[in-house]
């Protein structure tokens, strides 16, 4: 269930404008998360549900959020606007090019439903990017974790419709790169980039939760 979010459709099922936005993040949860078991945005880490992580942190940087999320994908109770995806194949460069169609001509920051301790920091500093911009500590891009500018939208449809993969395809956009050095500004480099993908993943972010709670949440984060 949705809960109270506001609904729309992808513009590749329904006609009507999306609603331009500047300055948003869109929280990508069209992954399957079959590795923990499914209904990954559901998936509680202490007493909230992951996708909330990166929601409160949107809103801790002032950032209007949106949900990108296929038809099919269970979520949990939102207060943001929700965008459903076709049920296609769950390739990252469809919700990253839904977030750029939504934005209508904006640059959108895009983060993974599953990043529970993406600093509001590095939202908001990721937001006024004068180019297309990804996180990539140590070497390793995080397609989903970045800035996309519109013009990177052509080259990301080629990619896909190629079958590429998501980081093949950041390098021929030529992204800007924020390495460990400039990730440091924000926090711990490591930390900020967890990902949760699987019961070893979510048990080494319930471990770092105590010292990494979300700005706004305070004591919900606690174990239920």
């Amino acid at each position: 269930m949705a809960g109270e979010a506001q609904e729309r459709k992808s513009s590749a099922t329904a006609g009507a404008p999306l609603r331009p936005q500047a300055a948003a993040v869109a929280i990508l949860a069209g992954g399957e998360g079959r590795r923990i078991g499914g209904q990954k945005a559901c998936v509680r880490l202490g007493s909230l549900a992951l996708i909330d992580y990166p929601l409160a942190a949107a809103r801790a940087a002032g950032l209007r959020a949106v949900v990108i999320a296929r038809e099919r994908t269970q979520l949990p109770k939102l207060d943001c606007e929700l965008l459903r995806e076709p049920d296609l194949d769950p390739h990252p460069l469809r919700g990253v090019l839904s977030a750029l169609a939504y934005a209508r001509g904006h640059p959108i920051v895009v983060v993974a439903c599953d990043m529970p301790f993406v600093p509001a920091a590095l939202l908001a500093d990721l937001a006024s990017a004068p180019q297309s911009t990804v996180c990539a500590p140590y070497g390793e891009l995080q397609p989903l974790l970045g800035c996309y500018h519109p013009d990177a939208a052509g080259e990301l449809s080629r990619a896909l419709d190629a079958g590429a993969g998501a980081r093949a395809a950041l390098r021929n956009i030529d992204a800007h790169t924020l390495d460990e050095a400039a990730l440091a500004r924000f926090g711990d480099p490591d930390r900020m980039c967890v990902n949760v993908n699987d019961a070893e993943e979510l048990a080494r972010a319930s471990a770092l939760l105590v010292d990494a709670a979300p700005a706004g949440l305070g004591a919900r984060v606690a174990a239920g």
